[in-house]
């Protein structure tokens, strides 16, 4: 298969989970692929067990970092065709905090690189686009987005803001011309390190352990089960491609069907 071949594409959060599955598939299926990744040694060595990838050390939710990466990717490779902004955190103290138990901190360092680190993606990926006329902006939002809980108070509130951002960069860059599209990719619970080790915080000293949360939040899915990474990776690659050239300020939920009540036992 080669539904992106030639493309370049960056890939944030590239180094584990979502991330890391999105960028095996896009090299497989034709691209150059930039890893851009706060964890240097996970990302290097990802980088190097997948063709034509290669790692750029980056922070999503600083301004500079961005600047770094696309002009490193510009001068490399000439171009940028497509650019996924999956890096994601769960905070300082993990996402599981109420409107009334969620600190300021907390609350700033996921809206950091959750919220403000798209931001700055899509406002840097229009730049080196732009003047090509044509790209595609992937942006990683949450199931949490439309199913909101108060027990994750700041991580859905700032996968929210991603979804008006998306409609957003999307009506933008068509009134302009630019022939940039930019569409939301919405997971439900998928196994990815970020996802098992709220279940390890979760898990307590004379309570259930971090396997007996897992299966117990797996039973609760409509499917039964957690999404594999690949399962997500495959939408974000639909969007990307130009499979969906006319697919623009869309928002395409993975979830298994997750956000609509059911009557199965």
């Amino acid at each position: 298969m080669a539904r992106l071949k030639d493309k370049i594409a960056i890939v944030t959060g590239g180094a584990s989970g979502i991330g890391k599955a999105t960028s095996e598939l896009f090299a497989a299926e034709g691209a150059s692929v930039v890893i851009a990744d706060v964890n240097a040694k996970t990302g290097a060595d990802i980088a190097a067990a997948i063709p034509n990838a290669l790692f750029i050390a980056h922070d999503a939710g600083e301004e500079d970092s961005w600047k770094t990466l696309m002009a490193e990717v510009l001068n490399r490779f000439g171009r940028l065709d497509v650019l996924v902004n999956n890096a994601a955190i769960t905070g300082t103290h993990g996402p599981m905090a109420d409107p009334e138990t969620t600190t300021v901190e907390n609350w700033r360092a996921i809206h950091r690189v959750n919220s403000e680190g798209v931001f700055l993606g899509c406002k840097h990926a229009i730049a080196a686009m732009k003047g090509r006329g044509s790209g595609s902006i992937v942006n990683i939002s949450s199931g949490g987005a439309i199913i909101p809980s108060p027990m994750n108070t700041p991580y859905g509130a700032a996968k929210a803001g991603v979804l008006n951002l998306t409609i957003t960069i999307a009506i933008h860059c068509a009134v302009k011309g630019y022939g940039i599209r930019c569409n939301a990719v919405l997971p439900g619970g998928t196994r990815t390190p970020m996802l098992m080790g709220l279940f390890e915080t979760m898990s307590g000293n004379n309570g259930p352990n971090a396997a007996e949360i897992e299966n117990a939040f797996a039973r609760h899915q409509t499917m039964r089960r957690l999404a594999d990474p690949r399962e997500i990776a495959n939408a974000i690659l639909f969007l990307a491609s130009d499979e969906s050239s006319y697919v623009n300020a869309e928002f395409l939920v993975v979830d298994g069907g997750a956000r609509y009540p059911t009557m199965l036992a």
